[in-house]
C-alpha cells in the first residue's frame, strides 16, 4: 500500500512537471532580458504570466547577476523543486528542475559574482534518512556551466542565506543574523540589532545590497500586507538605520510571489 501511495504521488508530480516545465511544442520563443517581458517599474505585476507564472505556486525567482538565468521554486504534488530557465544563443530555454534541487523546501541565493549558489536544505546530509531538524547552508560552485558538487558549511551557521561581494552571509531566521566571512571561513552568527529585528514580529527573505550598503526584507506585521518589504541602510559605524515599511498596498507580493520590482 505504501509503495502504491509513493507511486501514485510520483505519478502525480511527473504530470505537474510535464504541464509546467515540458511544453515543447507550445514554449513560446522568448528573447531578450528578463525572459523578453517588460522590464521592471513602480508598480508590482506578475512576472512572465502564462510562462514561468503558469497558475501554481511559484515562488523566490531569482535572476543571475548577469541577467541569464533564472531559478525559482515550484510547490505542488508531492514536493517544491528548485526549476531553471537559462538564455541560450539569445533565447530562453524552456524550464527544467535545477541540477541541486532537492526535495524538500529550501532557501537559495547566488554570489554577486554569479560563481557560488549558497542553498539551505533540511534534506539528509547523506542523501539518506530522516529530514534534519534545522535546515543545513551547502555551497556549490560553478563548472563547466553548471553546478558542483554541494558543500556543507559547519552546522552552527544556519537558516536562509543572501550574501554580499565581501563573501559576508546573512541570514533569515525569523530573525536576520550575520556570519562574516574571515580568511576562509565564517564566524559565528551575529543577530543584527533592533533596529532591524523584533520582538513580536517574523523577518525574513532578506536580500543584501553587494556593498552591503542596505537590506531589504520581509515582516509579517500588521502593515499593508500579510508579508511587508522593509529597508535599512547601513550606516558608517557599521550599526543599520531603523528599518522603513516601504508602504504600497500589494507591496509584500514582490517577495512572497513572482513579480517584478524596482528595489
Amino acid at each position: 500500500m505504501k509503495q502504491r501511495v509513493i507511486l501514485m504521488a510520483i505519478f502525480g508530480f511527473g504530470i505537474l512537471l510535464f504541464c509546467h516545465c515540458a511544453q515543447q511544442d507550445d514554449f513560446p520563443v522568448l528573447k531578450g532580458p528578463y525572459l523578453g517581458q517588460k522590464p521592471p517599474g513602480m508598480e508590482p505585476e506578475i512576472f512572465a504570466p502564462g510562462i514561468l507564472s503558469a497558475g501554481y505556486s511559484e515562488i523566490k525567482a531569482v535572476f543571475s547577476p548577469d541577467g541569464r538565468e533564472i531559478y525559482y521554486q515550484l510547490w505542488g504534488v508531492p514536493f517544491p523543486v528548485i526549476c531553471t530557465m537559462k538564455e541560450k544563443d539569445g533565447r530562453w530555454t524552456k524550464p527544467e528542475v535545477a541540477s541541486f534541487s532537492g526535495h524538500i523546501i529550501e532557501g537559495y541565493y547566488i554570489s554577486p559574482d554569479g560563481k557560488k549558489m549558497f542553498i539551505t536544505s533540511r534534506r539528509p546530509l547523506d542523501g539518506k534518512g530522516e529530514r534534519l531538524e534545522i535546515g543545513r547552508i551547502r555551497i556549490t560552485e560553478r563548472i563547466d556551466g553548471g553546478w558542483g558538487e554541494l558543500k556543507v558549511l559547519k552546522p552552527s551557521i544556519y537558516g536562509y542565506p543572501a550574501v554580499a561581494e565581501s563573501g559576508n552571509l546573512y541570514l533569515a531566521t525569523g530573525d536576520i543574523w550575520i556570519s562574516e566571512y574571515v580568511n576562509g571561513d565564517y564566524t559565528e552568527m551575529k543577530k543584527l540589532g533592533d533596529s532591524i529585528n523584533t520582538e513580536e514580529f517574523y523577518e525574513e527573505d532578506l536580500y543584501i545590497a553587494p556593498d552591503e550598503s542596505y537590506l531589504l526584507f520581509c515582516r509579517r506585521d500588521d502593515g499593508f500586507g500579510s508579508w511587508d518589504i522593509f529597508v535599512s541602510f547601513r550606516k558608517e559605524d557599521g550599526s543599520w538605520t531603523e528599518a522603513k515599511n516601504m508602504g504600497g498596498e500589494n507591496q509584500h507580493q514582490c517577495i512572497r510571489s513572482l513579480s517584478v520590482c524596482l528595489v
